[in-house]
């Protein structure tokens, strides 16, 4: 973790840093997609011994602790022989059509991984057998370097009534030991505009802890402190000389030249007298060289409650992952009551509003396929393109049928399609 404040869609637009801080009302809470999958941790959860509860498996996989670190429960991916192959699922999650969904895991491939690994969210009508449409991509390394997080979104398509997280493996190029992979975490929630995962600290994982999927360093911790039916807490332990800490959370994809905005409800304590600072990290493709920050420090409201802060920063060009922190440090006596309360955390875009329609997709004129309010003969001009060049973007149609819904071929049917969204313009 670096600290220089004071002195994709998986895993991935100029050097432009603009900050700005507000402190504005009592908060409410924004509303947070729930994990859909049961046993997200694999754990053993009816004590007969045997991890991975809940979830299905063929090929060479198999649940098992063997970290003994205090996480138990874990799916494993072997690749040891040739030609091994495993697919790991969960089935029976309801789906909504149209409704936009994310998966997400954290994965660990051992040094001598050399197999392909696939990663995403597959759709199924109601038999959930019948596949009706799926988003999976290859995902790999960093190899012998611990966990990463993984994240698919993915739109289920007319008839979908159940939605399945799936990874799997195959094509294993050679034999021999350490050839696993690890995979810990394995969530599905509806999509929001919030890049967080669990952005009230809460114990998604269901292993009795909080705060799953955010990191700390010294004397941060999470918890349920306040019994309010809002469970999950980070709080920051200001009671002594010198204390400090982080927050943070990994595995964000980031774009160079985007605009982000990240915001945090916090309460300070009535003698919190620590100096407190918050703000954005932006990493390289390995998610730990650090090219660029934004942080600001937060001009605290002491025993008001809880309060909103937010600032926004523009990641520099090279980003691939953008990375929320709070920090704490400076503490200036000593005694209780001095602790600060973190919730309700948001990262997101800062430009706002999405497409009109699903025929807007340029800004100012300009063929960028980025949304601007707006259907003009701009927008036409940049679908053309990618029609023309068969593009996988401009397919719309299922056999045939005006439909809105892809199926795999570039035809005119999808032209047609578009042609009468652009002809509708905005709503």
């Amino acid at each position: 973790m670096n600290r220089t404040p004071k002195n994709n869609w998986i895993l991935n637009r100029s050097w432009k840093a603009a900050a700005a801080i507000a402190a504005v009302g009592i908060a409410t809470a924004p509303a947070s997609a729930s994990n859909l999958t049961t046993n997200p941790g694999f754990l053993d959860v009816d004590e007969d011994l045997a991890f991975g509860d809940s979830w299905g498996t063929f090929g060479a996989i198999a649940f098992l602790d063997f970290f003994n670190d205090n996480n138990p429960g874990h799916a494993t991916l072997f690749a040891d022989q040739l030609p091994n192959v495993g697919f790991l699922f969960q089935t029976g999650i309801p789906a909504v059509p149209g409704e936009t969904y994310e998966v997400g895991a954290s994965v660990s491939f051992e040094s001598s991984w050399d197999a392909t690994t696939s990663f995403g969210i597959e759709f199924y009508a109601a038999d959930d057998a019948t596949k009706v449409g799926e988003t999976v991509t290859q995902i790999s390394g960093p190899l012998g370097e611990g966990y990463r997080r993984y994240r698919v979104q993915a739109t289920a398509p007319a008839g979908a009534v159940f939605v399945r997280p799936v990874i799997f493996f195959d094509n294993v190029q050679s034999a021999g030991a350490s050839r696993a992979a690890t995979v810990d975490n394995m969530t599905l929630s509806i999509a929001t505009d919030n890049l967080v995962e669990n952005p009230g600290f809460e114990d998604i994982i269901g292993d009795g802890t909080f705060g799953d999927l955010w990191g700390t360093f010294d004397n941060v911790g999470f918890g349920d402190f306040f019994g309010n039916g809002n469970p999950g807490h980070a709080v920051f332990f200001g009671d002594f000389f010198f204390n400090f800490g982080t927050l943070f959370q990994l595995g964000i994809p980031g774009e160079g030249g985007t605009e982000y905005r990240l915001a945090a409800d916090i309460s300070f304590e009535d003698q919190w007298d620590a100096l407190t600072d918050f703000g954005l990290e932006f990493y390289g493709a390995d998610d730990a060289t650090l090219i660029g920050d934004t942080i600001v420090p937060i001009t605290q409201t002491i025993g008001g409650g809880y309060l909103t802060y937010e600032m926004t920063a523009t990641a520099p060009a090279g980003t691939a992952f953008v990375r929320p922190v709070f920090f704490f440090d400076f503490v200036a006596s000593e005694g209780e009551q001095r602790a600060a309360t973190i919730d309700n955390v948001v990262l997101e875009p800062a430009t706002t509003g999405g497409p009109c329609s699903p025929a807007d997709v340029t800004t100012d004129g300009t063929s960028n396929g980025v949304p601007d309010q707006a259907v003009t003969l701009s927008d036409f001009s940049f679908y053309l393109s990618l029609w023309s060049t068969s593009d996988i973007a401009a397919d719309l149609t299922t056999d045939g049928t005006s439909n809105g819904v892809p199926d795999g071929a570039v035809t005119l049917s999808d032209f047609s399609f578009y042609l009468a969204l652009w002809s509708a313009g905005c709503p």
